[in-house]
């Protein structure tokens, strides 16, 4: 009889531990995927600003080149610098 009470506690104790395992990798997975979400999220931001960064660079560069050449064009006409 007192052999059995034994196992009936280590089973219980057992089943227990198996319960709380589970519940502790859960939550780690949970908190792992949460992570995971937060970091694509963080990079997907930074690759968009990095794209907006670059079309307005081009911009810039663009214009800049624009305004040069049509600084050039007005000397060559009028032997003058920026008058247009």
């Amino acid at each position: 009889m007192e052999a059995a009470i034994y196992g009936l506690i280590g089973t219980l104790i057992g089943a227990s531990t198996s319960i709380w395992m589970a519940y502790i990798n859960n939550n780690k997975a949970q908190i792992d995927l949460e992570n995971l979400r937060k970091e694509n999220e963080s990079k997907g931001f930074h690759k968009k600003n990095f794209i907006e960064i670059q079309e307005n660079l081009y911009t810039a560069i663009r214009t800049n080149a624009l305004m040069l050449l049509e600084d050039e064009k007005s000397f060559n006409e009028t032997g003058i610098w920026q008058k247009t």
